[in-house]
């Protein structure tokens, strides 16, 4: 019913709302930049949600982990980096860049997986497999400090109550 309707942003705009909200800085006030990253914050998540349902083995693909990766980086840079166009309400930023970690160690956990899986099947010898292991592990545990980093220096400094919530979750 509604696609008869004239639209507010056209189709070909619809893949990345970046260059929209460029364009039309005069129409809405900075907050609003928020929507446009969670939107593609979500594209994001979703596909990696796509991807664990996607194998039949429980193993996701290792090429594709790495591409989404990439693709977080960018989504980073793009809205929250140091030369970005988009400025957000610093509990907007805080929440984002908290959502983007928990993003970030959702993947690094999916590779860790993966790696354990791989070692498994490859017959390595033992030194490697567990180096390999090692450092999978290691990525997996710094994206989650960083999750917690970016919820008691950001979140924290914004919501009163989130500073209480740390030291439950403690």
């Amino acid at each position: 019913m509604q696609h008869s309707l004239p639209r507010m942003i056209h189709q070909d705009g619809i893949g990345d709302p970046a260059d929209w909200l460029l364009d039309r800085r005069n129409l809405h006030p900075p907050e609003d930049n928020v929507l446009g990253s969670a939107l593609t914050l979500c594209r994001l998540l979703g596909l990696y949600e796509g991807l664990m349902d996607f194998p039949a083995d429980g193993a996701p693909d290792g090429r594709l982990l790495a591409w989404l990766e990439a693709e977080g980086q960018t989504w980073r840079e793009k809205w929250f980096g140091r030369h970005s166009h988009f400025k957000c309400v610093p509990l907007q930023s805080a929440f984002m860049l908290f959502c983007f970690h928990v993003y970030r160690f959702q993947l690094a956990e999916a590779s860790l997986l993966l790696s354990l899986r791989v070692v498994a099947g490859q017959g390595l010898d033992a030194a490697t497999a567990v180096a390999k292991q090692v450092m999978g592990f290691g990525v997996c545990t710094d994206a989650a400090m960083a999750v917690l980093r970016t919820f008691t220096a950001e979140l924290s400094q914004t919501l009163p109550m989130a500073q209480d919530a740390v030291f439950i979750g403690a």
